[in-house]
């Protein structure tokens, strides 16, 4: 005869079986023909002609890297996440930009009138259909679809595009290329240390080939397989990959 504690335990035990496993959240980084990159949850179907450049775990805790390194909350994974495919970012970066602006305090705001998680300023939020800045599905919604808009202006170019999320696009435009701000300079290696210390990785900066200018020529691209099958493109030779294109 099993008494009331035994039944609770197997009660448990067989609830335990019957839930789904959790599964690890990812997403895709992908490349179309001219080199542009988005990024998504699913794989694309093979009649796709976007390659998967590498599949990346969100597996961020409340901190990585080394003692001194960057912290992360998580109270916003859900929301960034929506935000960052809506708008066919990297959730890592709108993360890392939210650390930057506001180390995740949806109630802040700046000397100069920017307000919440990604900082936004009160004309800013109103074009972007933001009514409340401190709202943070709102605000983190707001930012992202202002950084893909400076993403878009500066022809994919996130450097370019970090600055202009500063010291704002006309800035950019004047200067024709990051703007000699000792802040905006700042912000741009803090937002990279963010994300470096978040992923283990440095932003593929790479991936957005075409400068503002459109003067450069195109970088050599070398097409590789890693050793579990994922097609890789980068612009040096990955040591252990197979190489299937130069």
């Amino acid at each position: 005869m099993v008494g009331k504690t035994g039944l609770f335990g197997l009660a448990l035990l067989c609830a335990s079986f019957l839930l789904p496993a959790p599964v690890q959240a990812g997403y895709f980084m992908l490349m179309d023909q001219n080199g542009d990159v988005s990024f998504t949850d699913t794989r694309p179907n093979q009649s796709s002609r976007l390659v998967v450049v590498k599949y990346v775990y969100n597996n961020s805790k409340s901190y990585v890297g080394k003692p001194g390194s960057y912290r992360f909350s998580r109270a916003y994974d859900h929301i960034i996440t929506a935000a960052a495919h809506r708008n066919s970012l990297d959730p890592m970066l709108v993360k890392s930009v939210i650390k930057v602006e506001s180390d995740f305090n949806r109630f802040t705001t700046s000397s100069k009138g920017a307000r919440g998680l990604m900082q936004l300023m009160p004309n800013t939020a109103r074009n972007l259909g933001v009514t409340n800045s401190f709202d943070a599905t709102q605000n983190i919604n707001g930012g992202a679809k202002y950084l893909r808009k400076m993403l878009k202006r500066f022809d994919g170019n996130t450097k370019l595009a970090l600055a202009a999320y500063n010291a704002g696009p006309t800035a950019v435009e004047t200067y024709g290329g990051v703007p000699p701000y000792k802040e905006t300079m700042r912000y741009i290696t803090k937002v990279m240390k963010a994300y470096t210390s978040l992923t283990g990785h440095r932003y593929p900066l790479a991936a957005n080939q075409r400068s503002f200018a459109k003067s450069k020529k195109a970088a050599k691209l070398y097409k590789s397989i890693t050793a579990d099958g994922v097609l890789v493109f980068s612009d040096k030779p990955i040591q252990g990959n197979r190489i299937v294109e130069d």
